[in-house]
């Protein structure tokens, strides 16, 4: 589907897919939002830094240097193509910054332009599936085993799962 500006929307699944699970919250790292709104990282970060009343505590967080020695290790030794394992390993010196689903919304009354646009409605949806597949998760646990409203659940979970990485406390 094209808008008018002919830009190619994000697919909220590509949003979701690098969601992490940082002190039981759904986070998305500085660099992947950066990735997003298709800008380098330190633009975000800036964002953040000339806007202090736009994110008060837990909307946006620095990662501890144990999840980010943990966040680095899993990156590393990840299926990433060795050019990405490289850069990655050379290009992160301090512990990035974790945007909170607030965060994200904050960050969207910054950027603007068409592209900002764009990701944002991507962060939006990746969101709700998130919540969505929460709340199934949720309902599973209320039903019988092998009764056929599980089975029917299971299917329907099964459909929306995609790798979630998750960081150590």
């Amino acid at each position: 589907m094209r808008n008018k500006c002919n830009i190619e929307p994000i697919d909220p699944s590509d949003i979701k897919s690098r969601m992490l699970v940082l002190r039981n919250q759904a986070v998305l790292l500085d660099r992947d939002v950066a990735a997003a709104y298709q800008v380098e990282t330190r633009e975000i970060n800036q964002a953040v830094r000339n806007n202090p009343d736009k994110f008060p505590e837990g909307y946006v967080i620095q990662l501890s240097n144990d999840e980010f020695r943990d966040w680095r290790s899993k990156i590393l030794t990840s299926n990433l193509p060795d050019d990405e394992k490289q850069r990655v390993k050379m290009g992160v010196r301090h512990a990035p910054y974790a945007f909170t689903e607030r965060g994200l919304y904050m960050l969207a009354t910054i950027l603007k332009g068409a592209v900002a646009t764009r990701a944002t409605l991507a962060i939006i949806e990746a969101y709700a599936k998130l919540r969505a597949m929460v709340s199934d998760m949720e309902a599973l646990q209320t039903k019988k085993d092998g009764s056929p409203e599980q089975t029917g659940l299971l299917a329907r979970i099964g459909g929306k799962i995609t790798r979630t990485k998750r960081i150590k406390k």
